[in-house]
């Protein structure tokens, strides 16, 4: 995983370089990053590319855009294996707020999305 790892943060240099680091294609790095983090259980790295990514995206596109949502979702499995529950219940209900919106409430991922957090409720 130290080549994948390599190979993101050339590719996030370069972004950066390209197109600076607000833009919308460096976020997505950003956020994949974050989750390649987290593969290799560098939880504290992860939250601040997911955090990172996050703010990038909401400024860029608001907070009910699916990217925005999605590294939202992020977060909130992050929050919640760090047995951080009120951070992720305060995650996941914006997530499920936003997918509601923008999916419909029957959709796997809302479904998904409240299913966490209920979870955490209960934890």
């Amino acid at each position: 995983m130290k080549e994948a790892e390599d190979m993101y943060l050339r590719v996030l240099a370069g972004k950066e370089k390209a197109w600076g680091a607000k833009h919308t294609s460096t976020l997505n790095t950003v956020n994949n990053l974050g989750l390649l983090y987290i593969h290799q259980g560098k939880i504290k790295e992860a939250e601040d590319m997911y955090l990172r990514a996050l703010v990038g995206y909401e400024k860029a596109w608001g907070p009910e855009r699916k990217q925005a949502l999605d590294t939202r979702y992020n977060l909130g499995l992050l929050y919640k294996a760090r047995s951080m529950f009120r951070n992720a219940v305060q995650q996941f209900e914006l997530v499920v707020q936003g997918y509601i919106k923008l999916l419909g409430p029957e959709y796997g991922e809302t479904i998904e999305a409240l299913n966490q957090l209920e979870n955490c409720k209960v934890d």
